[in-house]
């Protein structure tokens, strides 16, 4: 009898393993909401099967609700109640019975005069004109300070969170958790593709456009497109497209060898002046290597600043040599030299932000709303005859 029970259980589907491995990692706490499953192909390693079985559970399970499979981003718990559970591990919250006045939070990677300063600023002035109390924290580029803002904003009893997520490949779990609870939460700046959320931001594909087509009127074709490494980030990907398709409008092909994205030092706890004189002396190189270039597009304004140094370091004059565009500029920078650049409406979004949360409902949780920033013209730029490239 006993080996009929063997011979039964070696009989059934391989992928059924699967399932109830990955079932039982949730039901005992191992795997909590927002956690990444394991891929199809650790998966079909791990149990010695082909993908198509190790598919075919995952399949399952996101049919069932209990997982949410994203495109290129792998499968997360979402709905351990499918299985008849309690989440295990979900943020502690202070009932709202126990608060007496609106409670809303910010969380950003970092602020500065450059991009951030005006967001706190606009944020907390929608906050203070609608008589609701604010919470600020700054993530300072690092994962685990992002989430310990979250746990504590949560433990103090916020009605909702607007959070500017960090860079990188992969979704925070906390915030996906926060998500997929339908959590009033609103996504600044960089959005999460395939995810329901509700999100604002600035409209980096046009602003992009619109900064490209001003260089490529003005005569310029050799564009070096600088910028921090390109991950999962939705503001640099615009910005990317955007550049691309000015060129295709106007029946040209812009030159990729002449861009450069690993200017590390503006990245949160990396902008040291080691790392940034690193940045300088690789883009020193990267400009004598490519006499053509006539004109940098900066994907931020950290990152203009390091090109002019760079090419002053090799005698070039700005505009007269080369130009420089970017995007965002110190509005509150004491300085009568001013880069061209894109300005990106920040007090809007932040208040729109707070209107959000506000008036946040379950079934517009998901919404995308982009605003257009404004180019502005400054010193950095000049036009050139195009017999002169």
């Amino acid at each position: 009898m006993q080996t009929d029970w063997k011979v039964k259980l070696m009989k059934a589907p391989l992928y059924k393993e699967i399932y109830h491995f990955i079932c039982e990692q949730i039901q005992s706490g191992i795997l909590n909401t927002g956690d990444r499953i394991p891929s199809e192909q650790e998966l079909a390693l791990q149990f010695n099967v082909s993908r198509i079985t190790s598919k075919r559970a995952l399949d399952i399970l996101a049919e069932q609700g209990v997982i949410l499979r994203l495109q290129g981003k792998g499968s997360f718990v979402q709905s351990p109640h499918k299985l008849g559970i309690r989440p295990i591990g979900c943020h502690q919250r202070k009932p709202a019975a126990e608060r007496k006045q609106k409670l809303l939070g910010l969380i950003v990677p970092d602020i500065s005069d450059t991009f951030g300063m005006d967001l706190f600023v606009g944020f907390e002035g929608a906050c203070s004109r609608q008589n609701i109390n604010f919470m600020f924290r700054r993530s300072y580029g690092s994962l685990e300070l992002e989430n310990e803002a979250i746990a504590s904003m949560l433990a103090a009893g916020v009605d909702g969170i607007g959070i500017m997520p960090l860079h990188g490949e992969s979704y925070s779990p906390a915030i996906l958790q926060l998500l997929l609870e339908k959590f009033p939460v609103v996504i600044i700046d960089r959005c999460y593709p395939g995810v329901s959320s509700c999100f604002i931001g600035t409209d980096n594909l046009e602003s992009s456009k619109t900064a490209t087509r001003y260089l490529l009127k003005n005569g310029h074709r050799n564009i070096a497109f600088l910028s921090p490494p390109v991950q999962s980030n939705s503001a640099l990907d615009g910005r990317i497209q955007g550049m691309t398709l000015a060129y295709e409008e106007m029946g040209l092909r812009p030159d990729r060898s002449l861009w450069f994205d690993q200017i590390s030092s503006t990245l949160p706890q990396k902008n040291k002046s080691e790392t940034i004189e690193a940045n300088v002396h690789i883009l020193k190189e990267h400009f004598k290597n490519n006499p053509q270039i006539t004109a940098v597009f900066a994907a931020e304004y950290n990152v203009a600043l390091i090109a002019k140094k760079a090419l002053e370091g090799l005698s070039l004059k700005i505009p007269q040599d080369v130009s420089i565009l970017c995007f965002d500029f110190p509005s509150r920078l004491d300085n009568d030299y001013e880069f061209t650049h894109i300005k990106q409406n920040e007090v809007y979004i932040a208040e729109y932000a707070v209107d959000r949360l506000c008036h946040f409902q379950a079934h517009n949780a998901c919404s995308f709303f982009l605003i257009p920033g404004k180019l502005r013209i400054g010193r950095s730029t000049k036009a050139i005859a195009l017999e002169n490239h």
